[in-house]
């Protein structure tokens, strides 16, 4: 199978996110199954995980095998589905290679590498001004420190903190090896500046 320009071809598995296994402090597992798929929230219901199985020759920063986490409408999309398999729940289907494929997933550690202008982020504590304490923990709307850059991108780097459009960054919820995970991703076009003062 070859995908056409700037495609690649993916697998993913439908039912990812029903089910989390738990470990016990004797060292056991349990798998516990999820009533996920009834819920409102698209972003923690629909799957984002897929593995590439195909890809185009002008395609660069992703590689036959590599997971992937894409935006959470992208595997759901019916109209692209190449090949569904009921018995595994999977699908086989092209996406493009842009800016919607948000990162991809080191098999063994879970770590992951930003794709195509999109950063790793953690929301920034809002610095105390006085002595009264309304709001314990909160977090700054705006400001973000930067986790992990792509390696396409040069103004930004690991470490900066950064300044970005309200409601930019986007919480990317998804499942790696039976555990769920959350990260923040937002685009090098929503940082609106770089500071180094926290």
């Amino acid at each position: 199978m070859k995908p056409k320009k700037k495609h690649i071809i993916v697998k993913a598995f439908l039912s990812q996110k029903e089910s989390h296994i738990v470990k016990c402090a004797d060292g056991t597992s349990i798998e516990l199954y999820l009533g996920r798929k009834y819920g409102e929230n698209s972003r923690e219901i629909n799957p984002v995980v897929c593995e590439v199985t195909h890809k185009a020759e002008d395609v660069e920063q992703v590689d036959v095998g590599d997971l992937l986490i894409v935006h959470h409408n992208t595997l759901v999309n019916e109209a692209t589905v190449i090949k569904k398999d009921y018995s595994e729940q999977s699908v086989i289907m092209p996406i493009l290679a842009d800016n919607m494929l948000y990162a991809k997933i080191d098999k063994e550690t879970g770590d992951l590498t930003p794709l195509y202008g999109n950063f790793i982020a953690e929301r920034l504590d809002v610095v105390k001004k006085s002595i009264i304490i309304f709001d314990e923990g909160k977090k700054e709307e705006l400001k973000f420190k930067i986790l992990a850059a792509p390696s396409d991108c040069n103004d930004v780097a690991v470490g900066d903190n950064v300044i970005c459009y309200k409601l930019s960054d986007y919480e990317m919820v998804y499942n790696f090896k039976g555990s769920e995970k959350r990260a923040i991703r937002i685009w090098k076009d929503d940082i609106l500046a770089v500071y180094n003062k926290v």
